[in-house]
């Protein structure tokens, strides 16, 4: 019995052992340690295809540059979060800061070291993937990042589900599945959303209800004769009548329509209550 207990004690410390085994690899190569570890910026690494931020749009881009601004003056305040695979160092959560570092440190600002910590043991890039949905409190993912790291998890993960996200990610199995369903649109559209003139939610209705190529269309339409009548955006309005608006409300809340409730109102209940 003692030697089971003993077999079982090392079986209970084996994990605690790999995580220090991992936490004094890491400090073994930062520059310097205190409350956290102090890593060159110019060695951590970005793994390819594990952060769905797409740093070309021009709010990325307006994002880095206020970011690079101010880490050149104050430093990185939050810590990156990282993680070794063999001799590398790889950035699990801070992609914009650090590429916001380097970009600081390209223009001449004096920065040697950013604070880091490591990951939770056992973390692979599933979870890396997953987790950025809940780490981006700063700047949140986009519905089409979102979607994007939603299909490469389920990608790297055959056995996930829609339900299985949901749940990782603390949203609805119905927000997961409508963020999925968007990334199955055009690329015109997505396009769309990404210069401004259509709102990703909009967009994902109407491709979810009228399928890739006609909700395509039916957006072209609807951007084209908001430019002529001097609109920058298209709006729900002149996309859908009342009475589907309501049809649609209807099915969710179960309940007639209140006197007095506009078409805005109906629209932004709509919205929010598929966007929980």
């Amino acid at each position: 019995m003692e030697a089971d207990a003993g077999r079982q004690g090392c079986r209970l410390c084996a994990p605690q052992r790999r995580k220090n085994r991992i936490m004094a690899d890491l400090k073994s190569i930062a520059e310097s340690r205190g409350t956290f570890l102090n890593f060159d910026p110019r060695k951590i690494k970005i793994k390819p295809d594990l952060n769905a931020r797409d740093l070309n749009t021009d709010d990325n881009r307006e994002h880095i540059e206020w970011l690079a601004d101010s880490i050149a003056m104050e430093g990185v305040k939050q810590p990156l979060v990282i993680f070794s695979e063999g001799d590398d160092v790889f950035v699990s959560d801070g992609h914009c800061r650090l590429t916001a570092t380097m970009l600081a440190i390209e223009r001449g600002a004096n920065i040697k070291t950013v604070p880091c910590i490591p990951e939770q043991r056992g973390t692979n890039d599933v979870d890396r993937i997953l987790s950025q949905n809940l780490f981006n409190s700063g700047k949140r993912l986009t519905p089409i990042e979102q979607g994007v790291n939603f299909r490469r998890a389920m990608a790297l993960d055959g056995s996930l589900t829609v339900a299985d996200i949901a749940r990782r990610v603390g949203k609805t199995a119905q927000y997961v599945a409508f963020i999925i369903d968007f990334q199955a649109a055009p690329a015109e559209v997505h396009n769309m959303v990404k210069d401004g003139e259509v709102s990703a939610s909009l967009a994902a209705r109407v491709i979810r209800e009228d399928g890739a190529e006609e909700g395509a269309k039916k957006l072209r339409k609807a951007r084209d004769a908001a430019k002529e009548e001097g609109k920058a955006r298209v709006t729900p309005k002149s996309i859908e009548p009342e009475d589907a608006l309501w049809a649609d409300l209807r099915t969710v809340v179960g309940r007639k329509r209140p006197s007095g409730l506009s078409d805005d109102a109906v629209r932004a209940a709509i919205d929010a209550l598929r966007w929980q």
